[in-house]
């Protein structure tokens, strides 16, 4: 399940979603 989730204190979340 892939949430987009706009977070700055979380960038690897960021990069998650993009499947890198």
């Amino acid at each position: 399940t892939s949430t987009t989730t706009d977070t700055p204190a979380t960038p690897a979340r960021v990069s998650t979603t993009l499947g890198n």
